[in-house]
């Protein structure tokens, strides 16, 4: 299968490209650097032609809109291309050794995916939390590939499917911050739809940036008061709406809890 690489990065983070750029050769990765939405560039009102201000998981910010289009303006160059499979990274992540092995070599790929996830969420790693995923899975290069049952956020390193960017750019207007609209199963539409699979150890981790940090997201103007309880209501009835045949998946021992990690090198 042939793979289009791209990475996202706004222009003003010209530092992060610089050491993504170091990274992505130390790895032997290549990919595209494409301007990104850049939400202080962009004029508002181009923005909310594509996006909602509110949406499933509650209020949609500006900066995350901006976050989501650069996502979706890539799956378009993508499928432009001729290739099969799209690897999307965003410009602040550790590489694991071993990821240059995994995409020369799609033999592994589930037959069914629609998206595999590469990525660790930073949160889950440090806080030990476990995702349900479905049994059994397979195994390659002493990790396994699994298919992911509950939320596991966290957008910096994917790859889909031409199919699967086709129907994530069918469900414009987009409701949700990219994280959301990937990986939370029970509150995405279009995530509930698809196959997304799960790397265990993961082959990426958040957070690598240059050592004189800048924060490009800015402040977000959060809701409050009762549109805030009614916010987190929803947030939290989505987080316990399972869908009951994944809670028969369990019961029968198809699914199981595993802590998600990040292995550098095997």
């Amino acid at each position: 299968m042939k793979l289009y690489s791209e990475m996202l990065n706004i222009e003003r983070a010209k530092d992060r490209k610089e050491l993504m750029c170091g990274e992505l050769k130390k790895k032997n990765i290549e990919a595209y650097f494409h301007k990104a939405v850049d939400y202080k560039d962009t004029k508002k009102e181009d923005i909310l032609l594509e996006c909602l201000q509110y949406g499933p998981w509650g209020q949609f910010h500006i900066q995350n809109m901006a976050a989501t289009l650069s996502h979706s303006r890539a799956w378009e160059r993508f499928l432009q291309s001729d290739a099969d499979i799209c690897f999307i990274m965003e410009d602040d992540i550790f590489i694991s050794d071993d990821l240059e092995r995994w995409l020369n070599d799609f033999s592994w790929w589930p037959v069914d995916a629609d998206i595999i996830k590469l990525e660790c969420w930073v949160e889950k790693l440090y806080k030990n939390g476990a995702i349900l995923f479905e049994k059994p899975g397979i195994k390659h290069l002493n990790r396994k590939v699994k298919r992911l049952l509950t939320r596991h956020m966290g957008a910096a390193g994917y790859l889909l499917t031409r199919s699967a960017a086709e129907k994530l750019l069918a469900s414009k207007p987009f409701d949700m911050v990219i994280d959301q609209m990937l990986f939370n199963i029970n509150a995405s539409k279009v995530a509930k739809n698809m196959k997304i699979y799960q790397i265990i150890p993961a082959l990426i981790l958040q957070g690598n940036e240059p050592v004189k940090r800048t924060v490009y997201m800015g402040n977000r103007q959060n809701v409050s008061g009762i549109k805030l309880f009614k916010q987190e209501l929803r947030r939290g009835l989505y987080e316990i709406s399972v869908p009951f045949k994944t809670i028969i998946k369990f019961i029968v021992g198809k699914a199981s809890f595993e802590k998600i990690t990040y292995k550098n090198k095997y």
